[in-house]
């Protein structure tokens, strides 16, 4: 395993996040007090949460996605990731061939991993030149109820396909 101490984050702000598949989505961004606030980090999408607020959402609560956080070895593939999200922050990452190998005869499970009709891939992504990427980011939800009539993707709302 490995542990990124100070796991990147969208900026200084408060936030709670959640790995999917290889992407990191955020909610939060309540500004740090006492603090001159620092640029935001380019690598993050982020946008305004829409949908209902729970009573711990602050006014402008935003929703951030990173479809390409960092892997101790730079492959999404292959590991299986997850938040700590107490102060200060950190990413725990575990090799996972085990849950790799098994997935991949049917899915693929995690973004950028190979795909075809044979190996589709992960909910909410979409297999482009035989690799898998999520829709076009427009972050915006963080649970399914902030979708209406649609379910959240990578923090984007998405309308569910019926075959």
């Amino acid at each position: 395993s490995c542990t990124q101490r100070h796991a990147r984050l969208p900026d200084d702000g408060e936030w709670t996040c959640a790995e999917m598949a290889g992407a990191v989505l955020c909610l939060g961004g309540e500004p740090p007090a006492g603090v001159v606030p620092a640029p935001a980090d380019p690598a993050w999408q982020c946008g305004a949460r829409r949908g209902p607020r729970s009573p711990r959402d602050r006014d402008g609560a935003r929703v951030c996605v990173d479809l390409a956080p960092d892997f101790p070895d730079g492959n999404m593939t292959g590991w299986r990731c997850r938040a700590l999200n107490e102060l200060p922050g950190a990413r725990v990452c575990e090799r996972d061939a085990g849950a790799t190998a098994t997935l991949s005869a049917t899915l693929s499970a995690t973004l950028s991993a190979t795909c075809d009709r044979a190996h589709p891939c992960v909910d909410g992504a979409l297999c482009v030149g035989q690799r898998c990427v999520p829709a076009r980011p427009a972050p915006s939800c963080w649970l399914d109820v902030d979708c209406a009539g649609g379910v959240c993707r990578f923090g984007t709302c998405v309308m569910e396909t019926r075959p």
